[in-house]
């Protein structure tokens, strides 16, 4: 029952000013209020603070209560034999991640300083299930609502961690939920004024008319994309899984403002905090701010 009840959580978040509590923000709809955000910056122009990460994970930061929250996976691979047995059973020619241990973690990292103030275990799992490469063991985003944050896994299970006390409040690990997961889905559109804008993992750049669905224009990039873009103040960001973002206007018609470079992959989609962008690369999370 517990997972059940998950998603009318997810609908009915109520936040405080500022937070940013759920993947694409406070309306599921990737649109960041007010105006400010940086347009231009580089791994030292811009940067507030820089905080490394331990493990790997592609979720993206949710924030409440002056802490930006995100999960991330401790793996431990496979040996060379074991690798060999399990993937007797594949019939797929995808390349693949095998691990013969994961922990799976909620990071805490204070929004003023940077500082990691938690890194809890959720869970452990021997012999997960193998991903594709391109994938994490942590890419689903958490959610917060009512002084809880809800860590889903897929397959591997779901926590709920109390983020007042820093504490897990409660994990599932019902294996009558498991599925065999491999590839999935990457970036989600984001609505503007009557266009839709979405990007590939072939580096093309897209927007349509909505209420059509004619094509507007297609624009090629120069690098894939696996994070959702957002919109802000009349621009569109588009995260680059190399590193950098790409910053569009607007419109009907194709636009190019910036081109900023990170140190890193990018797959996670941005969450903002007051007038600062949250940016979280596979080496560290930043705080970029004009």
């Amino acid at each position: 029952m517990r997972l059940r009840i998950l998603l009318p959580m997810i609908l009915m978040v109520s936040v405080g000013r500022g937070d940013w509590p759920q993947w694409r923000g406070e309306d599921g709809q990737g649109h960041a209020p007010g105006k400010g955000l940086a347009v231009e910056w580089g791994e030292k122009d811009g940067v507030e603070w820089r905080t490394e990460l331990p493990g790997r994970g592609w979720s993206s930061p949710v924030v409440g209560g002056g802490l930006v929250w995100m999960t991330t996976a401790m793996e431990t691979e496979a040996g060379d034999e074991e690798k060999a047995a399990r993937l007797k059973t594949n019939t797929g020619d995808q390349p693949l991640t095998l691990l013969s241990q994961v922990e799976l973690r909620a990071l805490g990292v204070e929004a003023a300083s940077g500082k990691v103030v938690h890194n809890l275990l959720l869970m452990t799992k021997r012999s997960p299930q193998w991903v594709h490469e391109l994938n994490s063991y942590a890419s689903p985003s958490p959610v917060l609502a009512g002084g809880r944050m809800y860590c889903h896994f897929g397959s591997l299970g779901t926590a709920c961690v109390d983020t007042a006390k820093g504490e897990v409040a409660w994990v599932n690990e019902d294996k009558e939920l498991e599925v065999m997961h491999e590839n999935g889905p990457g970036s989600t559109p984001v609505l503007v004024d009557g266009l839709l804008y979405f990007a590939n993992d072939g580096g093309m750049v897209t927007c349509v008319d909505a209420s059509s669905g004619e094509e507007v224009f297609r624009e090629r990039l120069g690098e894939p994309f696996s994070a959702s873009p957002l919109a802000h103040d009349g621009r569109i960001y588009f995260p680059g899984r190399e590193g950098t973002t790409y910053v569009l206007k607007a419109g009907r018609a194709f636009e190019k403002l910036a081109a900023n470079r990170l140190e890193g992959r990018q797959f996670a989609s941005f969450a903002v905090d007051g007038g600062a962008l949250l940016v979280r690369t596979d080496k560290a999370l930043y705080k970029i701010k004009n």
